[in-house]
């Protein structure tokens, strides 16, 4: 044992390189799932399209956020998934695992790359943390591998602070790696900002201009790739600009505060009462580090539109700083505490599997022989885990009675008769009385469950969390074929 724990230490970036990417593989496999809807929508949706409708374009179509990212993701995401189905790998389940072990992989070089960073601003021991930090932390194999927008920003970044901390040329990849992070999540660019702002204070002058030059590398490789694919450089980033400066009123507004407590329960009360001081004394000294964080925590404060994922970038900062801190002495209860909640909230993570409800009720539409075409009045209907059934679907995000009827009437013009009907279970009581206003013979319903902690995170917040709730699937007949199919002649056999 005593040789294996030297072994260990020595080599702490191999051991802790293996340990993560056994994390992120556990994730990848068992975890199926999205964290955010725009993992789907603005990542692995158009990726799809592109693949299966030639001549797909993408800022015109009328999927969610079409037009306000850069392709880049996406791009990447199509790669994947053609290579995937090139090898048989067709279902979509099968086809998300291999998705996410490749992000699961690439969110390793976080773990490479910490290493170098930390062991430049902390003691050996601060630095061995802080890569274990980086590769076992309950939130990096999770986020590694089902965030696929945010976290797709994490090793660049951290690989252009390493850059940042020597003089010199150094500095020129410094930007050039940031600006590619920012690139990946535009909001980074405060990160960049705060780096910026450090050279400044320190009077790095040559540091700062080749960290320009670096930067602006960076944006005539992303304007060019615009170009190449939207026709306008910098198009998305301006559309997204506009869209954050007047978000619409559906996207999730919380106090300014929220970021604040988020990172105060990172710290894990009430270890918090003496780790908060620790990592201020020991992290003061490394202003690379907490000057960006800081800057970019402050300013999503002042958005009005706020998701707990917008954090992930500045995450990486936050270990940092948390292993400086972990590096002083703390009491064997607090360290047993600390130590627990993090072993047993990274064996949640990793297994868990967001909104199962909807994926077990698109599966079951997949597989149901008799579904022709199906309305949902709330739930989100990603046609990826439909697979290539070619099943028509209309989807409103509220129950709507006028929106019911103009979709029937349009879905039996067009020769498609909508039979499976599909809502969130909070609104099952009006769906069912609009169905029976419509004259439909609804002779079953089946109602999917989410898993435990997204039921614990829909009951604490139903409004917030509707998409995390049961979903409630009607199989619906119109009276006229409910009667042919029960009278139909036998068929001979």
């Amino acid at each position: 044992m005593n040789g294996l724990v030297e072994w260990l230490t020595r080599r702490t970036l191999i051991a802790a390189l293996i340990a993560g990417g056994a994390a992120r593989l556990v994730s990848a496999l068992v975890g199926l799932g999205f964290h955010a809807r725009d993992d789907y929508f603005h990542v692995l949706a158009p990726a799809l399209a592109w693949l299966d409708q030639p001549g797909f374009v993408w800022e015109t179509s009328d999927l969610p956020g079409a037009g306000l990212r850069s392709q880049l993701v996406p791009r990447l995401s199509e790669l994947v998934v053609y290579l995937s189905r090139t090898l048989g790998v067709s279902e979509p389940e099968s086809v998300l695992r291999v998705l996410h072990m490749v992000a699961g992989a690439y969110s390793l070089l976080a773990v490479w790359a910490m290493w170098l960073l930390a062991s430049r601003l902390l003691t050996p021991r601060g630095a061995r943390i802080a890569t274990w930090l980086t590769a076992l932390h309950f939130a990096m194999p999770y986020l590694g591998t089902r965030l696929l927008i945010e976290a797709m920003a994490i090793p660049p970044l951290i690989f252009g602070l390493y850059f940042a901390t020597m003089a010199g040329l150094a500095a020129l990849f410094a930007g050039l790696l940031i600006g590619l992070a920012c690139w990946l999540r535009y909001q980074v660019a405060v990160l960049a900002i705060g780096v910026a702002v450090h050279f400044v204070l320190q009077r790095r002058w040559r540091e700062l201009g080749y960290l320009a030059a670096g930067g602006l590398l960076a944006l005539a490789v992303q304007g060019c790739f615009d170009t190449s694919t939207v026709g306008v450089p910098f198009l998305p980033l301006w559309n997204n600009i506009m869209a954050n400066a007047a978000p619409h009123e559906a996207l999730t507004r919380m106090s300014p505060m929220t970021y604040v407590w988020i990172w105060l329960v990172l710290t894990i009360p009430p270890v918090t009462v003496t780790l908060i001081p620790a990592m201020w004394r020991e992290a003061r000294p490394l202003r690379l580090i907490w000057l960006p964080f800081f800057m970019f925590v402050i300013a999503h404060m002042l958005i009005p539109h706020k998701e707990e994922r917008f954090m992930a970038p500045a995450l990486p900062l936050f270990l940092i700083m948390l292993a400086a801190g972990l590096v002083r002495p703390m009491r064997p209860a607090f360290a047993v505490w600390f130590v627990a909640v993090h072993a047993v909230a990274l064996g949640i993570t990793v297994t868990h599997r967001s909104q199962a409800g909807q994926r077990a009720a698109l599966t079951h539409l997949r597989r149901d022989p008799d579904a022709r075409a199906i309305v949902a009045m709330g739930p989100e209907m990603p046609s990826f885990f439909l697979g290539d059934r070619g099943l028509t679907v209309r989807r409103n995000g509220e129950v709507d009675a006028v929106w019911l009827r103009r979709t029937m009437r349009d879905l039996d013009a067009a020769g498609e008769h909508a039979n499976r009907f599909l809502a969130y279970a909070s609104d099952g009581f009006k769906v069912a009385l609009l169905l029976e206003a419509m004259a439909l013979d609804c002779e079953r319903k089946a109602v999917f469950e989410s898993s435990f902690f997204d039921q614990l995170a829909y009951r604490l917040n139903p409004e917030h969390n509707r998409r995390r709730g049961p979903i409630v699937l009607w199989t619906c007949e119109r009276p006229e074929v409910a009667h042919a199919k029960v009278f139909a002649p036998a068929t001979p056999r």
